[in-house]
């Protein structure tokens, strides 16, 4: 641009002497004839003689005129390009902003998911119970025994009242986790409100991939635990908002449709929660 207004100052230049330069002439000229009577005639057709320069300065006027516009219109087609430019640099700041606000949330989500998951498995770990011999369970085996207890009064009751449990199975089950939670409640309560909390907190949150970190803790959940898990979901004792989530995400997908608690009232539990469209047979 400095370039282009540097030569057209130099065009503008020289056309000025040339007009400068033609319009002496002319005056030179007129002047000199201007004594000669028998060839001008009289003194009032002086002016005649500037008549071409006049028609010239006019025309350079003119031309002065549209060059003008035309480097207006190019000057404006700049600063709109630039303007372009900047507005296209503005979405890209905004944008990089967005990034790293994404960026920033998504580590302080993980931050704070990943201290959860450690402590509901170090809640798991610390679950301690005994069995029936005396001997001490932890973590995992103990929920395991826990599970096995359950599922053995389950077991129990259908041998007494095999008709009943034919005729409804959910009130069968009720009967038989309500004396269960009644023993062993206190010792597994605390962990399904944990695993609540932390489903929860994902369900809750704006990061994009969602399934994805439950399907993290779904990892982390043994056989045992995913039996006990769906009882907790056939149970009164479990909330609307905590089996809606099991369900949106398939919670239930590793369980072992073998177990005679669940294949008794699968009918109870949507296929969505065991992460499919179908179950097989």
């Amino acid at each position: 641009m400095y370039e282009r207004k540097h030569s057209s100052g130099w065009i503008i230049s020289v056309v000025a002497l040339f007009a400068l330069a033609l319009w002496v002439v002319n005056l030179l000229i007129g002047l000199y004839y201007s004594g000669q009577e028998s060839i001008i005639g009289d003194r009032g057709t002086f002016g005649d003689v500037f008549g071409a320069a006049n028609s010239l300065f006019t025309a350079f006027a003119f031309v002065g005129v549209i060059y003008s516009i035309a480097m207006q219109r190019e000057e404006l087609a700049i600063t709109r390009s630039e303007m372009s430019q900047t507005k296209r640099l503005l979405a890209e700041q905004q944008q990089n902003l967005k990034n790293q606000n994404l960026s920033m949330s998504k580590q302080v989500f993980e931050s704070t998911f990943f201290k959860m998951f450690d402590s509901f498995v170090s809640l798991t770990d610390a679950i301690d119970i005994q069995s029936e011999d005396n001997t001490p369970l932890r973590g995992k085996d103990a929920i395991d025994f826990l599970f096995k207890k359950l599922q053995k009064r389950y077991y129990d009751q259908k041998e007494l009242s095999p008709d009943l449990v034919c005729e409804n199975s959910a009130s069968t089950f009720d009967q038989v986790y309500s004396h269960f939670f009644h023993d062993y409640g206190h010792e597994f309560s605390h962990y399904f409100r944990t695993l609540y909390t932390l489903l929860n907190f994902v369900e809750k949150s704006e990061v994009e991939d969602k399934a994805f970190y439950i399907k993290l803790v779904r990892a982390q959940l043994s056989d045992s635990e995913a039996a006990l898990l769906l009882c907790n979901y056939l149970s009164h004792n479990t909330t609307k908002k905590f089996n809606s989530i099991l369900e949106k995400y398939g919670m239930l997908k590793n369980v072992d449709r073998a177990h005679l608690i669940v294949k008794d009232n699968l009918d109870l539990v949507p296929l969505q929660a065991f992460g499919r469209t179908r179950l097989e047979h």
